[in-house]
């Protein structure tokens, strides 16, 4: 995916993905994030037990010390599992939410500016959803 990144001009890669790969892109960028630093996981995991095949995405960001994108998340083993908690947010949910907050606002920055509108409204309606189905369900419990 690097390689075939690297062919297209800014913004179109996206569109080629769509239409050749059955991968979300944010999952396509962190792959590649990680391909990219492939001997760098290699040479740590000489320290440890696991191998790479045992790694999870976000187990190999940890091992990096790169951040996991926000919605992921981790057993903090950084290996395989599943485990519940969001990356970073040890027990404050606001301060995790603010973190994710800054990095979407980063993200929509780095998007070419003719798609930024579209991406904004896509996610302001989500969490507008969001919002009322949580309102609902806090109704209903009352």
């Amino acid at each position: 995916m690097n390689e075939a990144k690297a062919k297209f001009k800014h913004g179109e890669w996206g569109k080629w993905l769509k239409e050749q790969c059955d991968t979300p892109e944010r999952t396509a960028r962190r792959c590649m994030r990680l391909a990219a630093n492939q001997a760098e996981l290699e040479e740590k995991l000489k320290t440890k037990s696991a191998t790479l095949a045992d790694l999870t995405i976000v187990g190999a960001e940890e091992l990096l010390g790169t951040e996991p994108e926000a919605g992921t998340t981790s057993t903090g083993s950084g290996t395989t599992g599943s485990g519940s908690s969001s990356a970073g947010s040890g027990s404050n949910p606001a301060a995790a939410y603010d973190k994710a907050e800054e990095k979407l606002i980063k993200k929509l920055q780095d998007l070419d500016p003719k798609e930024v509108a579209d991406h904004a409204e896509a996610t302001i309606k989500k969490l507008r959803e969001t919002v009322a189905i949580m309102t609902k369900a806090l109704k209903k419990a009352a």
